[in-house]
Protein backbone atom coordinates (compact mmCIF):
# COMPACT_ATOMS: atom_id res chain seq x y z
CA UNK A 1 0.00 0.00 0.00
CA UNK A 2 1.33 3.44 -0.92
CA UNK A 3 0.62 6.29 1.43
CA UNK A 4 0.73 9.83 0.16
CA UNK A 5 1.77 12.33 2.72
CA UNK A 6 0.28 15.72 2.23
CA UNK A 7 1.69 18.58 4.21
CA UNK A 8 -0.81 20.07 6.59
CA UNK A 9 -2.05 23.54 5.80
CA UNK A 10 -0.90 26.35 8.03
CA UNK A 11 -4.42 26.67 9.38
CA UNK A 12 -4.57 22.95 10.27
CA UNK A 13 -1.20 23.14 12.01
CA UNK A 14 -2.38 26.26 13.87
CA UNK A 15 -5.59 24.54 14.98
CA UNK A 16 -3.53 21.63 16.33
CA UNK A 17 -1.39 24.09 18.28
CA UNK A 18 -4.52 25.68 19.75
CA UNK A 19 -5.94 22.29 20.80
CA UNK A 20 -2.66 21.30 22.42
CA UNK A 21 -2.48 24.54 24.38
CA UNK A 22 -6.13 24.28 25.42
CA UNK A 23 -5.18 21.03 27.14
CA UNK A 24 -2.29 22.76 28.88
CA UNK A 25 -4.64 25.54 29.97
CA UNK A 26 -7.12 23.00 31.36
CA UNK A 27 -4.31 21.62 33.49
CA UNK A 28 -3.29 25.05 34.84
CA UNK A 29 -6.70 25.33 36.48
CA UNK A 30 -5.66 22.69 38.97
CA UNK A 31 -2.69 24.62 40.29
CA UNK A 32 -3.75 25.00 43.93
CA UNK A 33 -2.18 28.40 44.57
CA UNK A 34 -4.46 31.35 43.79
CA UNK A 35 -3.16 33.72 41.08
CA UNK A 36 -0.26 31.40 40.20
CA UNK A 37 -2.68 29.58 37.91
CA UNK A 38 -3.31 32.81 36.01
CA UNK A 39 0.41 33.29 35.50
CA UNK A 40 0.71 29.71 34.23
CA UNK A 41 -2.20 30.22 31.83
CA UNK A 42 -0.63 33.42 30.53
CA UNK A 43 2.63 31.53 29.94
CA UNK A 44 0.70 28.82 28.03
CA UNK A 45 -0.98 31.49 25.90
CA UNK A 46 2.35 33.20 25.20
CA UNK A 47 3.83 29.87 24.14
CA UNK A 48 0.84 29.19 21.89
CA UNK A 49 1.08 32.60 20.25
CA UNK A 50 4.82 32.13 19.71
CA UNK A 51 4.09 28.87 17.86
CA UNK A 52 1.33 30.54 15.82
CA UNK A 53 3.74 33.33 14.90
CA UNK A 54 6.23 30.70 13.73
CA UNK A 55 3.58 28.97 11.59
CA UNK A 56 2.55 32.26 9.97
CA UNK A 57 6.10 33.61 9.63
CA UNK A 58 5.40 36.50 11.96
CA UNK A 59 8.17 38.03 14.07
CA UNK A 60 7.69 37.10 17.71
CA UNK A 61 8.03 40.03 20.08
CA UNK A 62 7.38 38.90 23.65
CA UNK A 63 6.60 42.38 25.00
CA UNK A 64 4.26 43.13 22.12
CA UNK A 65 2.40 39.83 22.55
CA UNK A 66 2.13 40.27 26.31
CA UNK A 67 0.57 43.71 25.74
CA UNK A 68 -1.81 42.30 23.11
CA UNK A 69 -2.93 39.44 25.36
CA UNK A 70 -3.57 41.90 28.15
CA UNK A 71 -5.51 44.25 25.89
CA UNK A 72 -7.53 41.50 24.21
CA UNK A 73 -8.56 39.37 27.17
CA UNK A 74 -11.52 40.95 28.82
CA UNK A 75 -12.51 38.08 31.09
CA UNK A 76 -9.65 38.46 33.54
CA UNK A 77 -12.05 39.37 36.35
CA UNK A 78 -13.92 36.06 35.91
CA UNK A 79 -10.62 34.18 35.80
CA UNK A 80 -9.44 35.97 38.94
CA UNK A 81 -12.71 35.07 40.68
CA UNK A 82 -12.25 31.39 39.86
CA UNK A 83 -8.64 31.59 40.99
CA UNK A 84 -9.52 33.23 44.29
CA UNK A 85 -12.30 30.66 44.85
CA UNK A 86 -9.46 28.24 45.61
CA UNK A 87 -8.93 30.01 48.92
CA UNK A 88 -12.11 28.38 50.30
CA UNK A 89 -10.99 25.17 52.06
CA UNK A 90 -12.09 21.87 50.52
CA UNK A 91 -14.64 22.83 47.89
CA UNK A 92 -12.61 25.82 46.74
CA UNK A 93 -9.77 23.77 45.32
CA UNK A 94 -12.04 21.41 43.40
CA UNK A 95 -14.61 23.96 42.21
CA UNK A 96 -12.01 26.61 41.47
CA UNK A 97 -9.85 24.13 39.61
CA UNK A 98 -12.67 22.93 37.41
CA UNK A 99 -13.97 26.37 36.53
CA UNK A 100 -10.52 27.92 36.20
CA UNK A 101 -9.36 25.14 33.88
CA UNK A 102 -12.39 25.43 31.62
CA UNK A 103 -12.26 29.24 31.58
CA UNK A 104 -8.54 29.23 30.87
CA UNK A 105 -8.87 26.71 28.06
CA UNK A 106 -11.82 28.63 26.58
CA UNK A 107 -9.89 31.88 26.65
CA UNK A 108 -6.85 30.15 25.14
CA UNK A 109 -9.08 28.82 22.34
CA UNK A 110 -10.67 32.21 21.64
CA UNK A 111 -7.33 34.03 21.70
CA UNK A 112 -5.66 31.47 19.44
CA UNK A 113 -8.61 31.41 17.06
CA UNK A 114 -8.51 35.19 16.81
CA UNK A 115 -4.83 35.22 15.87
CA UNK A 116 -5.31 32.46 13.30
CA UNK A 117 -8.20 34.44 11.78
CA UNK A 118 -6.11 37.62 11.84
CA UNK A 119 -3.03 35.99 10.29
CA UNK A 120 -5.14 34.15 7.67
CA UNK A 121 -6.53 37.55 6.60
CA UNK A 122 -2.95 38.79 6.03
CA UNK A 123 -2.76 40.62 9.36
CA UNK A 124 0.40 41.08 11.37
CA UNK A 125 1.14 41.80 15.00
CA UNK A 126 1.59 45.42 14.02
CA UNK A 127 -1.96 45.92 12.74
CA UNK A 128 -4.14 44.13 15.31
CA UNK A 129 -7.35 46.08 15.90
CA UNK A 130 -7.79 45.59 19.63
CA UNK A 131 -11.49 46.51 19.72
CA UNK A 132 -12.34 44.11 16.89
CA UNK A 133 -10.14 41.50 18.55
CA UNK A 134 -12.01 41.85 21.84
CA UNK A 135 -15.34 41.42 20.07
CA UNK A 136 -14.05 38.37 18.17
CA UNK A 137 -12.67 36.78 21.35
CA UNK A 138 -15.89 37.41 23.25
CA UNK A 139 -17.87 35.84 20.41
CA UNK A 140 -15.65 32.73 20.43
CA UNK A 141 -15.38 32.38 24.21
CA UNK A 142 -18.65 30.43 24.63
CA UNK A 143 -17.60 28.09 21.82
CA UNK A 144 -14.29 27.69 23.66
CA UNK A 145 -16.11 26.78 26.89
CA UNK A 146 -17.99 24.00 25.08
CA UNK A 147 -14.78 22.71 23.47
CA UNK A 148 -12.96 22.82 26.83
CA UNK A 149 -15.77 20.92 28.58
CA UNK A 150 -15.67 18.28 25.83
CA UNK A 151 -11.89 17.98 26.21
CA UNK A 152 -12.26 17.60 29.97
CA UNK A 153 -14.97 14.96 29.49
CA UNK A 154 -12.84 13.05 26.98
CA UNK A 155 -9.88 13.02 29.35
CA UNK A 156 -12.22 11.67 32.07
CA UNK A 157 -13.32 8.90 29.71
CA UNK A 158 -9.69 8.01 28.98
CA UNK A 159 -9.03 7.77 32.72
CA UNK A 160 -12.11 5.55 33.17
CA UNK A 161 -11.00 3.29 30.30
CA UNK A 162 -7.57 2.95 31.89
CA UNK A 163 -9.12 2.11 35.26
CA UNK A 164 -11.44 -0.41 33.60
CA UNK A 165 -8.47 -2.07 31.94
CA UNK A 166 -6.64 -2.29 35.27
CA UNK A 167 -9.71 -3.82 36.94
CA UNK A 168 -9.87 -6.49 34.24
CA UNK A 169 -6.13 -7.20 34.45
CA UNK A 170 -6.42 -7.62 38.24
CA UNK A 171 -9.32 -10.04 37.80
CA UNK A 172 -11.81 -7.79 39.59
CA UNK A 173 -14.23 -7.78 36.64
CA UNK A 174 -14.99 -10.40 34.00
CA UNK A 175 -14.18 -10.09 30.29
CA UNK A 176 -17.89 -9.62 29.56
CA UNK A 177 -18.23 -6.84 32.15
CA UNK A 178 -15.10 -5.19 30.75
CA UNK A 179 -16.36 -5.28 27.15
CA UNK A 180 -19.83 -4.03 28.06
CA UNK A 181 -18.52 -1.04 30.06
CA UNK A 182 -15.76 -0.29 27.52
CA UNK A 183 -18.35 -0.05 24.72
CA UNK A 184 -20.49 2.27 26.85
CA UNK A 185 -17.53 4.57 27.51
CA UNK A 186 -16.42 4.63 23.88
CA UNK A 187 -19.94 5.59 22.80
CA UNK A 188 -19.56 8.72 24.96
CA UNK A 189 -16.62 9.92 22.86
Amino acid sequence: MILFLFPMSRKSRAQNVIRQHMLYSLATGFIPIPLVDIGATTWVQMRMLKKLCEIYDQPFEIHQLRALISALTTSLAARMGASLLKIIPGVGNIGGGLSMGVLSAALTYALGDFFVFHFEQGGTLENVNVEQGKAYIESKFKEGVEKAKAMKDQSNIKEKLQLLKELKEEGLITDEEYEKKRKQLIEQL
